[in-house]
């Protein structure tokens, strides 16, 4: 089952049985976003045809609050720029990338092919990224679930869950490559403090980062 049936499904939880839903493109999505009705840098991205809020907070203080090892968390992956910089790729985070034709996640970091400049006109899209990643505390739910499927769906071939609540961060790989299953990463593996991980560049090289020098 895709993220947008998924999504739909609750969504038929609470209005009436025969509503029928348009899923928002992306053409529409950013459209919308030039035309200022969402502002820049607001806390929404496009699952699924539909526009959800951002979560990354800690769960306290609310769905709008950043959480600060969050930010810590993202600020280390940013860190590694120069590591993959001379593999012939880059790291952007917090920054969207298109998967057409309905979704524009902004995941926590994204590794992808070639220089930063080389998307100055463009959103990077499934070929261009080896490994995307996300950073979940109270959001761990959403990043397990719709955003796995969507991912998996979208043929990119690494999705990274680095779970800060539990320090434990889940490695998904090999999506199925058969269209008419259900979308999904044929093998899971799970790090802890001493592991380390293998993140894949576009190219097929890979860099050694260990958790403990990314999770608080």
């Amino acid at each position: 089952m895709s993220s947008r049936d998924l999504a739909r499904l609750q969504l038929k939880e609470l209005v009436a049985e025969d509503a029928v839903f348009f899923p928002i493109t992306t053409e529409i999505y950013l459209d919308l976003m030039i035309k200022g009705v969402i502002p820049e840098g607001a806390p929404y991205e496009l699952i699924g045809g539909h526009i959800v809020r951002k979560d990354r907070s800690e769960g306290d203080d609310g769905i709008m609050t950043i959480g600060p090892r969050h930010v810590l968390v993202v600020k280390r992956l940013a860190r590694l720029g120069p590591e993959f910089h001379k593999l012939g790729c880059h790291i952007q985070t917090q920054q969207p990338i298109l998967i057409k034709p309905d979704s524009m996640p902004e995941p926590d970091a994204a590794i992808v092919r070639g220089s930063e400049d080389a998307y100055s006109e463009n959103l990077a899209t499934p070929k261009d990224i080896s490994c995307v990643i996300e950073v979940a505390d109270h959001s761990i739910g959403f990043d397990q679930g719709a955003k796995r499927l969507l991912y998996a769906a979208a043929q990119i071939g690494c999705y990274v869950v680095m779970d800060i609540r539990h320090r434990v961060i889940d490695v998904y790989t090999n999506p199925a490559s058969d269209r008419t299953a259900a979308p999904a990463y044929a093998v899971k593996q799970s790090f802890r403090d001493q592991g380390v991980l293998h993140i894949p560049t576009p190219d097929g090289a890979t860099v050694e980062i260990r958790v403990s020098d990314l999770l608080p």
